[in-house]
């Protein structure tokens, strides 16, 4: 899909046959993740909702879907092009609707960046390892987030 402004992300939509429904924007910069994800998110639950994912790998292409769109969850890498770290990718990104839930994905989430959160405007709600990532989405943390 092409936003208004000309950049690209892609939706997918999961396949289960669930009532309720989560939104999710997914910013990572490396397109196997967004396969990745998708595909966590297609797999059949008991019990889980359906997941709407819209995956963009600019920052920018971020702040336009979150102006855009109301998304319940916003999940992003740690990491991005031209942004250190999640507090920078944040602070570029600006608000965010206060009922969008932040989720950082990261692989180093004992280092000092996660305990010193005090400057941020908003503070992530959740911090997951991303080897953790689709054990703890199989677990219903998605859905206990927004609970």
């Amino acid at each position: 899909m092409v936003s208004r402004t000309g950049h690209n992300y892609e939706i997918y939509p999961a396949a289960n046959e669930i009532i309720d429904e989560i939104s999710i924007l997914y910013l990572d910069d490396d397109a196997l993740d967004h396969k990745l994800m998708s595909m966590i998110l297609r797999r059949p639950q008991d019990g889980a909702p359906q997941y709407k994912l819209s995956c963009v790998a600019e920052i920018d292409a971020a702040r336009e879907a979150l102006r855009e769109d109301a998304f319940d969850i916003f999940v992003l890498d740690n990491r991005m092009p031209r942004s250190p770290n999640f507090h920078a990718t944040l602070a570029k990104i600006g608000a965010i609707n206060p009922s969008t839930k932040i989720v950082v994905v990261s692989s180093e989430i004992e280092s000092d960046e996660f305990r010193n959160c005090t400057n941020l405007h908003r503070k992530p709600d959740a911090v997951i390892e991303k080897s953790n990532l689709s054990k703890s989405i199989k677990s219903g943390f998605l859905v206990d987030l927004l609970t």
